[in-house]
């Protein structure tokens, strides 16, 4: 787990996911097996998700694991935190 400062895209998108099916951090935690605490960091940005996390996230609200991985790195290039496709370093023949 690596400490993050703002701006913190999961965390804005855990938050929007969970709004959206009016899920509380509660009713996620226990479908998810995570703390309520430690989702709390996540949505505040104090942490960034492993995979692991992200896959059981996913699983307890539903989504299919990719769609999650995809929407993480949607925010991630709009705020310029991960490369795009287009610079992207491409692989030697």
């Amino acid at each position: 787990m690596s400490k993050k400062s703002s701006p913190c895209p999961f965390g804005e998108l855990l938050l929007s996911l969970r709004k959206t099916r009016g899920i509380s951090q509660y009713a996620l935690s226990r479908r998810s097996g995570i703390s309520e605490r430690y989702l709390s960091y996540l949505e505040h940005g104090v942490f960034e998700p492993r995979a692991r996390m992200l896959i059981r996230i996913a699983d307890a609200l539903e989504i299919p694991p990719g769609e999650l991985f995809a929407l993480y790195a949607e925010r991630l290039r709009a705020l310029g935190l991960m490369e795009t496709e287009e610079e992207s370093p491409r692989p030697r023949p």
